[in-house]
Formats: structure tokens, C-alpha cells, sequence
């Protein structure tokens, strides 16, 4: 089956891209281009995928002003992707549950069983936590989280009337009641400050063995579709296409594009993660120019003109479309 709504939007995105190339750039880096990306600063090694250092971007404008960074392998900044619905999901290893660790004071020990039982959708893709003893969890630490609201979710089996303890969203926890079939359970904390997502046999629960899938932890109160999370650089989501950038640490991993004198009148552009720039009237001179220190860089480019409000509009559809933003600066 086509998703036609995908096709339309990568129709979009291809017309949107050839549309910047007729506008004749001096210097255009695009981070969804893998072809451009390299690990080493001499341009050999490719990117291949999401969390490889980058080290040079190739100039698609093809006038050879190519961004590099020769300092160290320390501080090179990394390929990342994420959906085009936007980031969400703050569990690391969602699929192979990588971030689940074992704790408790329990005796014995449990059993993480990956891709071990079929899940929901019919894939073999849901795990197997089998317990030892009461009192014992599978914990998945948070990232540092600000105070605020929080939704957690999981996909539950277990033998009926059995019981589970469960802390999804990091500071509230509940029994649940098993029912021999899959159920999607959820806890939510307003005003909080989440720490961990547990599964665990706390406070009396009888379960031992239980299987879960698509374990999902979130800003707000209101669940939203799944986001396959490997770690902060490969977030994926079915039915979104992946929108890649090259992540900074805003210290000390820019990339740097030797530039000529480009002069005064100059149209210097990104997007980024706080939305779409489009400068205009611009001085660049010669030497090295750092990119914009971002966090999310998805776009990077400069005319050696002032452009048209045609053109400025062609260009910002470009860089929305690019970036999945719509706030915009000029």
C-alpha cells in the first residue's frame, strides 16, 4: 500500500529542494544529503547513519566551500534524525530496551528477554521481564527532566488477575490488574519532576512473569503515538519521514567554511532548532565563518545577493519544509 500522504510530502520536498538549487546559492550544506557527510576532516570516511561523528559537509552549492572540523575527534559534531511529528519520547533503547536496568531489594535476580514474545501488532518485536521475587524492578532511568507534566505508557500481558506495580511517568506509581491479554497502561504526574519508568513487584503484586512493548515516556498529559527511540541521535515513528540534522554541544564542535569576500548585500540562511533564519543585507568577508552554534542544525547556506520576496518565500518553504518549523525570522 502507498501512503499517500508520505509521497505528496516527499514530492514536496524534492520540488522544494530543486527550487533552492535554481536560486543559485554560494554555499548550501544539507545534513539530509548523507552523501555530503564524512567522519574525517579529509572528506574519506563516509556518514553511513544517525549518531557518526561529523567532520566535513560538501558545498552542494558545488562552488568547494565545504565546512570542516579538524580539531579533534572529541569535538566533532553528530548526525542525528528525528520524525517529522518532532521529538517525544524521553526513553533511550525503546525497542531493545538498551536503558532498562535491574534494581530493588528482592532476592535472586530477573530476566530481560528481548524480542522474545509477539506483540500487538503481530511483530516479535515485545519483551519478557521475568521476576524472582517480590520486590524487585526493571528500571529505566530518566535524563534530567524540568518540573512539569508527564505522561508515561506501556504495553502490558500478564495471567489474569495477576498484578503489576508500575511507575510510568517518574513520580507517581500503581498496581494494575492483569487480564491474560495485551493493555495499554498509563500514569500520568502534574507539577513533577520524573527520575525513572519502573515495571517491578513492589508492594504485594503477584506477578512474575509479565511481556511488554512500546514503553513511552512524554511532555504533557495527552499519550501520542510511539516513537522507536535508540538513543538522543535516532528517533524514528511510523508513517513520519525522518528529518536528519547535525546535532552541537553549543561549546566547542562547530563546523567552519572558508569563505572569499562575498561583500556587502549578502543573504545568509538556516534553520535550526529554533526556527527558520533568513538574513538579509549582510557583510561577509573573507576567512573562516563558524556555522550557527546549534543544537539542531538542519540547513546552512549564503547568497552573494539580496533576494526577491518571491525568492525569500521560496527559500523559507524550503527550510520549513527541511526543519518540520514554522517560526521564522528575518
Amino acid at each position: 500500500m502507498i501512503d499517500l500522504g508520505l509521497n505528496i510530502t516527499s514530492v514536496a520536498l524534492r520540488n522544494s529542494r530543486r527550487g533552492i538549487e535554481s536560486l543559485n546559492p554560494k554555499v548550501w550544506l544539507d545534513p539530509s544529503d548523507l552523501r555530503t557527510l564524512f567522519q574525517d576532516p579529509a572528506g574519506t570516511i563516509p556518514v553511513t547513519g544517525s549518531a557518526q561523528p561529523v567532520a566535513y559537509v560538501t558545498d552542494k552549492s558545488r562552488h568547494g566551500h565545504h565546512a570542516v572540523q579538524n580539531v579533534s575527534d572529541q569535538n566533532r559534531p553528530t548526525l542525528a534524525r528525528h520524525p517529522a511529528s518532532g521529538l517525544r519520547q524521553n526513553l533511550n533503547g525503546t525497542s531493545d530496551f538498551s536503558g532498562w536496568q535491574f534494581a530493588g531489594s528482592g532476592a535472586g535476580s530477573c530476566v530481560l528477554g528481548v524480542d522474545a514474545t509477539v506483540a500487538p501488532d503481530g511483530s516479535q518485536t515485545a519483551a519478557r521481564l521475568a521476576f524472582s521475587a517480590a520486590n524487585q524492578i526493571f528500571r529505566h532511568s530518566l535524563n534530567p527532566l524540568p518540573s512539569g507534566d508527564y505522561v508515561g505508557s506501556v504495553w502490558i500481558k500478564g495471567a489474569a488477575a495477576e498484578t503489576i506495580r508500575c511507575r510510568l511517568s517518574g513520580s507517581t506509581e500503581f498496581t494494575h490488574t492483569l487480564n491474560g491479554d495485551w493493555q495499554e497502561v498509563s500514569g500520568s504526574v502534574v507539577g513533577g519532576s520524573p527520575t525513572s519508568f519502573n515495571v517491578g513487584t513492589w508492594a504485594g503484586v503477584t506477578a512474575r512473569v509479565v511481556e511488554v512493548w512500546h514503553p513511552q515516556h512524554e511532555a504533557g498529559l495527552a499519550k501520542t503515538p510511539y516513537q522507536k527511540r535508540v538513543n538522543q541521535f535516532d528517533v524514528t515513528e511510523a508513517g513520519e519521514r525522518d528529518i536528519w540534522y547535525i546535532s552541537g554541544d553549543l561549546v566547542d564542535d562547530e563546523l567552519v567554511v572558508s569563505l572569499p569576500d562575498f561583500g556587502a548585500g549578502v543573504t545568509e540562511f538556516w534553520a535550526d532548532e529554533n526556527g527558520v533564519t533568513i538574513n538579509g543585507a549582510q557583510t561577509i568577508g573573507a576567512g573562516e565563518k563558524a556555522l550557527p552554534g546549534s543544537a539542531r542544525l538542519y540547513s546552512y547556506g549564503i547568497f552573494d545577493r539580496a533576494l526577491s520576496e518571491p525568492e525569500t518565500a521560496q527559500l523559507r518553504k524550503f527550510l520549513e519544509m527541511r526543519s518540520g518549523t514554522s517560526t521564522s525570522s528575518t
